[in-house]
Formats: C-alpha cells, sequence, structure tokens
C-alpha cells in the first residue's frame, strides 16, 4: 500500500453544512487527525496532508479528502489500525434539517448510521 486517504463525499441532492466532525476511539476523543493517530501509533505517524471539515459547506457532488498518508509505511499502519477508528459527522441541509452520520470503523466493517438530529453538538477545540 503506497498511500492512505479518508475521503468523504456530498451524495445528497442539495448543498451540506458540516457543523460537526468527531473522531474517536473507544472512549478517546482527539481534536485532529495528528492527535488520533499519535495516540496510537506512536511517534512514527507524520501526517501528509489534512483537510478541515467543520463548519464548511460541501455542495452536491463534492468531496473532499479528509487525510492523506503518502509514505508506504504510514500508510500500512494507518491502514492497520482504521477499524478501530470512529467517525462521526453531523451536518444540515438548506432546510436546517440536521443528520448524523457515524462510522463505527473507517474501514466500514463495524458499520454505518445514519439519522436525523435535533442539532449538531459541536466539541471545542476540534478541528477536523
Amino acid at each position: 500500500m503506497d498511500s492512505y486517504q479518508i475521503n468523504v463525499a456530498n451524495k445528497g441532492t442539495g448543498p451540506s453544512h458540516i457543523k460537526a466532525v468527531s473522531v474517536s476511539r473507544g472512549s478517546s476523543r482527539y481534536h485532529d487527525w495528528s492527535e488520533a493517530y499519535q495516540s496510537i501509533m506512536g511517534d512514527q505517524v507524520r501526517i501528509y496532508g489534512q483537510a478541515m471539515l467543520s463548519g464548511g459547506f460541501m455542495g452536491q457532488g463534492e468531496s473532499v479528502n479528509l487525510l492523506n498518508y503518502a509514505a508506504a509505511e504510514q500508510a500500512q499502519a494507518a491502514h492497520s489500525i482504521e477499524s478501530e477508528i470512529s467517525l462521526e459527522i453531523c451536518y444540515c441541509s438548506i432546510f436546517k434539517q440536521c443528520y448524523l452520520i457515524s462510522y463505527a470503523g473507517l474501514s466500514g466493517l463495524g458499520g454505518q448510521t445514519t439519522g436525523p438530529v435535533n442539532e449538531c453538538v459541536m466539541y471545542p477545540g476540534n478541528r477536523f
């Protein structure tokens, strides 16, 4: 494996306002990708690129690369622990209808759930 990426896409029928993004492992919630992966893999982790999604808008059909490891060694290490990392994205439509999508394990093996929520919970200090 030469690289590792995490991408998200808006496959809906209109723009989405991304209100909150949360990354966790078990009961530990992280503030950014570096903190998340360094806590698991140690100081060997050097992220090639990452994007901030919280607070932004995604147009219909738009895709964003959240995280990119370009070095093969780090890509393999990230891939090996992806089932331990959970990702939640809370977004609202232009009609103020909000939804939470949760990935229990980035590999997709843990399952994905999506559902309406009254409001998106923002976590202070998060930089995703």
